[in-house]
C-alpha cells in the first residue's frame, strides 16, 4: 500500500469520525432540549400549584369567590388583593405562553390553560371585569390569545356555585 492509499483511508476515517461526532452532538442537543422543556413545564407547574394553594387557601377563598361575583363590588383593599392574586396567576399563564412560543412547552399545556380560563375563570363576571382593567399590562400576542379564550367562555356557567340565583 502506498502513501496515497493510506492518506485516502485516513481521510475517509476522518470524515466518518466527523459524521459520528455530529450525530452524537445532534443527539445531545435534542436531549438537552427535551430536558429544558421538561424543566420549564415542571417549574411553571410547581409555581402554579403553590400559587393556587395561596389563591384558594383559607385566607383567600372567600375573597376569590366575592371577586368572581364582581370585581367592581370589592372594597379598595379587596380589589388590591384580588388583582394581585390574579396578576400572579396570569404571570404563570404568560410564562407558559412565551415558553410555548419557543417550543419549550408542548401545545397541550396551552390547551389546558385554554380549558381552565374558558370553563373555570372567565365564566365569572368579576374575572372578566378584572381582565378588562388589567389586560393592557400583558404582551399584545398573549392578550389577544386571552381575549379569544374569554370570548369563548359561557358566562351562564357557575362551576363553583358562587353566584346566587336571581
Amino acid at each position: 500500500m502506498n502513501w496515497d492509499a493510506i492518506g485516502a483511508v485516513a481521510e475517509i476515517a476522518g470524515v466518518l469520525a466527523v459524521v459520528v461526532s455530529l450525530l452524537y452532538l445532534a443527539r445531545q442537543v435534542k436531549t438537552g432540549n427535551d430536558l429544558n422543556r421538561n424543566n420549564t413545564f415542571r417549574e411553571i407547574m410547581q409555581g402554579l400549584v403553590t400559587h393556587f394553594n395561596v389563591m384558594f387557601g383559607p385566607e383567600n377563598a372567600e375573597l376569590m369567590a366575592k371577586g368572581f361575583k364582581g370585581y367592581e363590588s370589592l372594597t379598595p383593599v379587596e380589589r388590591l388583593r384580588f388583582a394581585h392574586l390574579l396578576a400572579s396567576l396570569f404571570q404563570y399563564a404568560e410564562d407558559s405562553w412565551n415558553s410555548a412560543q419557543v417550543d419549550l412547552l408542548r401545545d397541550e399545556t396551552m390547551v389546558s390553560w385554554r380549558w381552565y380560563f374558558r370553563t373555570q375563570f372567565f365564566t365569572y363576571p368579576g374575572a372578566q371585569e378584572w381582565w378588562a382593567h388589567f389586560k393592557q399590562g400583558y404582551a399584545p400576542d398573549f392578550r389577544s390569545w386571552v381575549d379569544s379564550v374569554a370570548q369563548s367562555a359561557e358566562p351562564s356557567d357557575d362551576p363553583y356555585g358562587i353566584i346566587e340565583p336571581n
